[in-house]
C-alpha cells in the first residue's frame, strides 16, 4: 500500500468532505503535495502517515477523543458499514472452518487411539493451542 494518497482517499481517511480538507490544507493543519507544472493546478497528494499524525495531534490526552470528531458522510458511512458486515461475516465462516477442521483431526487422533495406532496420532498436529486460539476469539466475537 502506498503512503501517497489523492485528496477524496484523504478526505474519507478523515472522514470530512473534500472542501474542507481544502480549507485544513490552505490553512496550513494538512500538509500536502502539489504535483504537477508550476502555475498550474496539478494533483494534490497527501501522505496517509501525515493523515494519521493530524489525527492523532486533534486527541485529547485526557479522554482519548478528538474535539470535534471526523464524521462521514451518509453514503460513505452506509458503505464502511457494508464492508465491515461482510469483513465480519468473512471471518466467522473463517473461524467455523478452522473449528471443524480441529474436531475433524481431533475425531482422527481418538480413532487411532482407539484402535491401537497410537503412533500415527503423533503425526497429527496437536490443536489444544489453535483452540484455545479460537475460544479466545470467539469470546471477543460475544459469541
Amino acid at each position: 500500500m502506498s503512503d501517497l494518497i489523492d485528496s477524496k482517499e484523504a478526505a474519507l481517511l478523515l472522514g470530512i468532505s473534500q472542501p474542507t480538507l481544502s480549507r485544513l490544507v490552505a490553512s496550513g493543519d494538512v500538509p500536502s503535495a502539489n504535483i504537477g507544472a508550476a502555475g498550474k493546478r496539478g494533483r494534490r497528494l497527501f501522505s496517509r502517515a501525515a493523515l494519521l499524525a493530524f489525527i492523532a495531534g486533534r486527541l485529547d490526552a485526557g479522554t482519548g477523543k478528538t474535539a470535534n470528531p471526523p464524521r462521514l458522510a451518509p453514503k460513505a458511512a452506509v458503505a464502511w458499514a457494508a464492508k465491515v458486515t461482510a469483513l465480519t461475516r468473512d471471518l466467522d465462516d473463517a473461524l467455523t472452518v478452522a473449528e471443524a477442521l480441529i474436531r475433524g483431526i481431533e475425531e482422527a487422533s481418538d480413532k487411532f487411539n482407539r484402535r491401537g495406532y497410537s503412533h500415527l496420532s503423533y503425526e497429527l498436529p496437536n490443536t489444544t493451542q489453535h483452540a484455545s486460539v479460537l475460544a479466545q476469539i470467539r469470546a471477543t466475537q460475544g459469541h
